[in-house]
């Protein structure tokens, strides 16, 4: 059995910055790895779809009607939300995709267009592929 004490323990006493870099490096990997999650089955997408808000659903309606994206400030015109009630949407499907051990439904990166930034969204393929298909 893993002694996560010792483990903190024999860390603490390191003395060497690169060593404690190195290590530091490989717990930031294997957090990346975690936050993954699993990919997507039908069943899980149907189970998460019953849990979901009417908001969460019309989000993830409207990003599957625009081919899978759109950008935050459509979503904020189309809803007529302001940006956090964008935000908090988002963050709530993915916090309970991450809660089932699934990848996040919903990335986002920023992307500039016209010289200004925005925030595009993106919805997982798997979901894409449910939604179009859901009648």
């Amino acid at each position: 059995m893993l002694d996560i004490e010792k483990i903190i323990e024999s860390i603490r006493s390191l003395n060497n910055l690169n060593d404690l870099k190195r290590i530091r490096d490989v717990v930031d990997e294997r957090i990346e790895e975690l936050r993954k999650g699993k990919e997507w089955t039908d069943n899980a997408i149907l189970e998460l779809w019953k849990r979901l808000s009417e908001d969460q659903r019309r989000l993830i309606r409207f990003l599957a009607k625009n081919g899978g994206e759109a950008l935050k400030s459509e979503v904020m015109k189309e809803f007529d939300w302001k940006e956090m009630k964008v935000t908090g949407v988002i963050a709530g499907i993915n916090n309970r995709a991450r809660n089932m051990g699934f990848k996040d439904v919903i990335e986002g990166e920023y992307v500039q267009i016209n010289g200004d930034w925005d925030r595009k969204y993106k919805l997982d393929r798997s979901w894409l592929n449910f939604i179009k298909s859901f009648k």
